[in-house]
């Protein structure tokens, strides 16, 4: 009996050390599973990598016109897309575009649309950049331009895959009235609401009404440069005019704060730049009305909020402090 219940024993325990290892070997697969998917930032691609993924089967492509619908519709049509490579659009896209004589302007109205790229990793922007399927994109795309009598313009176009004038990586292309970019934002972005969804964005995006927005705008530009003795590298974004007063959006690459201007003897000027509710007393000095500074009304900060000289919120210029 007390030989059985040893052998019993001895099983139990075999049993047990075996559950343990195996728990061990998952667990270790496990973690070494989410090291190799969530690593410290890679510093190289070497995937195999073939471009067939996203070259076409047929010729680079002709554009039907060089009216902006058109080159986008006919870029957008070629491209093969795979299980790396997702689109949304073709649909409204914004155009950032610098002028001859250094004014940067921008486009709302553009059409274009966006490639995302996932590779499910996190890089730096040198090799983000770098990724195959992005150097890819970028190589295939600007011989279409060229082929259809497009020209690059330097101007607007990032020098390298290094060069971070721009900010993002970017190639330009022109014809006539028509300006297109090719942006590679270099940030890792998600597609969706989890790491498994993580790429890059390139957006393509192009517009004929670059002069026309150059020449809305350029009066706001120099307002806003007004003293400075150089030319801006800023964009301006016209929200709202109400007499002799306007709301803008005022932005670099990445950054981006609000305007007010008035028209003073026949030129624009800037009043105020400001992320938050502005001075009540600027408010009350050029009598702003409301719908020009006042920012969304929200539960608790009415729309006609503003800040007095000690920095307290008040319910409006001449309202009970918040």
């Amino acid at each position: 009996m007390k030989k059985h219940k040893n052998i019993y024993i001895s099983i139990l325990i075999l049993a047990s050390s075996i559950a343990i290892m195996f728990f061990i070997v998952q667990f270790k697969g496990t973690d070494e599973a989410e090291k190799k998917h969530i690593s410290a930032p890679i510093t190289s691609f070497n995937e195999p990598f073939t471009t067939k993924k996203i070259i076409w089967d047929t010729k680079e492509p002709i554009f039907a016109s060089d009216k902006p619908d058109s080159v986008v519709r006919a870029i957008y049509d070629a491209i093969n897309p795979t299980s790396e490579i997702s689109f949304s659009g073709p649909s409204d896209a914004t155009l950032w575009w610098i002028t001859g004589d250094g004014w940067n302007t921008l486009d709302r109205s553009a059409v274009g649309f966006t490639i995302f790229i996932s590779f499910n990793t996190l890089c730096e922007r040198a090799v983000c950049i770098r990724h195959p399927t992005i150097q890819e994109v970028n190589r295939v795309i600007p011989p279409i331009f060229l082929q259809n009598s497009f020209t690059q313009n330097k101007l607007n176009s990032s020098s390298s895959e290094d060069d971070e004038t721009l900010y993002d990586y970017i190639l330009a292309f022109e014809k006539d009235d028509t300006k297109c970019t090719l942006i590679t934002n270099p940030e890792i972005t998600s597609h969706g609401t989890d790491f498994n969804n993580a790429g890059i964005r390139i957006m393509l995006a192009c517009s004929e009404n670059i002069n026309q927005r150059y020449r809305e705008q350029l009066p706001f530009l120099k307002a806003l440069y007004a003293g400075r003795g150089q030319v801006g590298y800023e964009v301006v974004d016209i929200r709202k005019t109400v007499g002799d007063f306007a709301l803008l959006g005022l932005g670099a690459r990445r950054t981006g704060a609000t305007g007010v201007f008035k028209k003073i003897d026949g030129s624009w000027q800037l009043l105020y730049v400001t992320q938050e509710q502005p001075l009540c007393s600027i408010i009350v000095k050029y009598d702003i009305p409301v719908e020009i500074y006042g920012s969304t009304e929200s539960q608790h900060i009415p729309s006609t909020a503003c800040f007095d000289k000690s920095g307290r919120m008040l319910a409006s210029p001449n309202g009970p402090p918040l």
